[in-house]
Order: C-alpha cells, then sequence, then structure tokens
C-alpha cells in the first residue's frame, strides 16, 4: 500500500478517537466496503476486531492520497431488559 498525507487535522482526530495510523491503513488496504464518491473521494469502512467500526474518507489518486475524514462507530449492544 502507498503512503497516506495525514493532515495536522486528521492526526488531532486520530489522537482525540483513539484511531492509530495502523488502524486507517488496514481499513484502506482492505476495506469490508469501498464507496467512490463523485468529488473525487473515495471512504473506505471496515469492521475491526474490536467492534470499531472505522471509516476513512480519502482525496484524491495515484501517489498523492489524503486522509480528509475518519471516524469510529462502536457497535451497540442490544438493551437489556
Amino acid at each position: 500500500m502507498e503512503d497516506l498525507i495525514f493532515p495536522d487535522y486528521a492526526l488531532e482526530r486520530m489522537r482525540q478517537r483513539g484511531i492509530s495510523a495502523d488502524d486507517v491503513y488496514l481499513t484502506v488496504g482492505d476495506p469490508d466496503d469501498e464507496i467512490e464518491r463523485d468529488d473525487n473521494r473515495t471512504e473506505y469502512t471496515r469492521m475491526m476486531d474490536d467492534g470499531r467500526e472505522i471509516l476513512v474518507v480519502i482525496e484524491g489518486d495515484g501517489e498523492s492520497r489524503t486522509v480528509v475524514s475518519l471516524w469510529d462507530r462502536k457497535r451497540r449492544r442490544p438493551r437489556r431488559r
């Protein structure tokens, strides 16, 4: 997998949300779902072994690919009755 560009705001969001660079590379390199958008951005999602669903949005193609957004969604447990 090629290198990704991590702008300062993406690094800050990763720190805030507990998402590692390894999480990002795994999500982009081996996604469960990949959606190419009309705005030259691609969304990658992956369910991690720990139950988090990571979503990463990448802009550009070829050798210049920049992380523009990322977050995780924790899998919710059903409520007890």
